[in-house]
């Protein structure tokens, strides 16, 4: 087996798709966030059907 020089080691790349872990970390921050809203509004959809409404009085 040879052994390969710093230099070398740095010109090695792996797969063709390059995401980093800030950007995976941001993708499913989004996800989340529109997970969460959907449900609020799914919820306040159902509410006014079912007219169980708070007063604002």
């Amino acid at each position: 087996m040879r052994r390969i020089e710093e230099e070398k080691l740095e010109e090695i790349k792996g797969g063709n798709v390059s995401i980093s872990g800030p950007i995976l970390n941001a993708i499913v921050s989004i996800i989340e966030v529109l997970r969460e809203a959907g449900h609020s509004l799914g919820s306040g959809i159902r509410r006014i059907g079912e007219n169980h409404l708070c007063p604002l009085k």
